[in-house]
C-alpha cells in the first residue's frame, strides 16, 4: 500500500489488488549470516541504513515464479529474500496496528514485464526491476507429462541485454524435479519459514513522474514486455 496518494498519470494499465493468480513457482531455500555487498539494487540502497531495520539471518529463500494468468498477463520474476530484519517500531505504545519486532523482507525481485513493475511497486511497496528471463522448457501446464519431469534451466539477464548477445546472466540455476513422487497440493503453512513480509517504503525513480507524463502525453505505445532498462524510469513508482 502507498504512502503517497494514487498517482494521477499512469504509464501503463493500473490494476489494484487483490490479483486472481496462476503460478508454477520454485523455492530455494538459503541461510546467510550476513548481507552480501549489493544486496539492494541502487535506487533501494537507502534501506541499507539502520533506521529501516537491521539484518537478523534465519532462513531465507530465492524464489522463481512464472506466472500464467494475472490481470496483467503472463509474466516471470526472480525473488530474492536473504532472511528476518528487525521492523522499526512505532513511537507510540498505543499504537492499533500490531507490528512485528523482526519479519523477512524482499530485497530484490525482478520481472520480465512493465506493467507488472509499476503495479507491483505501488500495490504491495515491493522493489520490482526489469530483467529478461530464459527458460530451457515451457511451463508444465503448456507442456506435456513427460518434458515437466525434465530438468529445467533457468536463466535471468539484465534488461539491455538480448538473446544471443555475450551478456553473461547474473543468476542461473538448474531445477530437477522429483520423479518418484505424486503431486500433491500445498498448504503454505507446511513451508518451514514464516512468509510475514515487512518492506521500507519503495523510492521512486528520480525521474519517474516526468517520464510517466511524458508516456501519456506522446501517447506512447511500449510493449509491456520491452524490458529495455531506458523503459523503466516511468514504471519504478514509489511509495514514499
Amino acid at each position: 500500500m502507498s504512502l503517497q496518494p494514487e498517482p494521477e498519470t499512469h504509464p501503463v494499465a493500473r490494476a489494484k489488488a487483490p490479483w486472481p493468480l496462476k503460478a508454477e513457482s520454485y523455492l530455494l531455500f538459503l541461510n546467510m549470516k550476513e548481507l552480501p555487498k549489493g544486496v539492494y539494487d541502487k535506487l533501494e540502497e537507502v534501506w541499507e541504513g539502520e533506521e529501516y531495520g537491521t539484518f537478523k539471518g534465519g532462513l531465507g529463500a530465492v524464489m522463481i515464479v512464472r506466472y500464467s494468468d494475472t490481470p496483467v498477463g503472463p509474466y516471470d520474476e526472480l525473488i530474492l529474500i536473504p532472511g528476518n530484519f528487525t521492523v522499526p517500531q512505532p513511537s507510540s505504545a498505543n499504537s492499533p496496528i500490531k507490528i512485528p519486532k523482526k519479519a523477512l523482507r524482499i530485497a530484490r525481485i525482478y520481472v520480465s514485464q512493465r506493467t507488472t513493475t509499476y503495479n507491483g511497486r505501488l500495490n504491495w511497496n515491493i522493489p520490482k526491476h526489469l530483467a529478461r528471463f530464459s527458460f530451457s522448457s515451457p511451463t508444465s501446464s503448456s507442456s506435456s507429462s513427460s518434458s515437466s519431469l525434465s530438468p529445467l534451466t533457468v536463466r535471468v539477464f539484465p534488461p539491455n541485454s538480448s538473446p544471443g548477445d555475450s551478456t553473461p546472466p547474473f543468476f542461473a540455476c538448474t531445477l530437477q524435479p522429483f520423479r518418484w513422487l505424486p503431486a500433491i497440493p500445498v498448504n503454505t503453512s507446511y513451508v518451514p519459514i514464516s512468509l510475514l513480509m515487512a518492506q521500507p517504503p519503495c523510492p521512486a525513480a528520480p525521474g519517474q513522474a516526468a517520464a510517466a507524463l511524458f508516456e501519456v502525453e506522446q501517447e506512447r505505445k511500449i510493449d509491456a514486455y520491452d524490458i529495455s532498462e531506458k523503459n523503466e524510469e516511468a514504471v519504478a513508482a514509489g511509495t514514499e
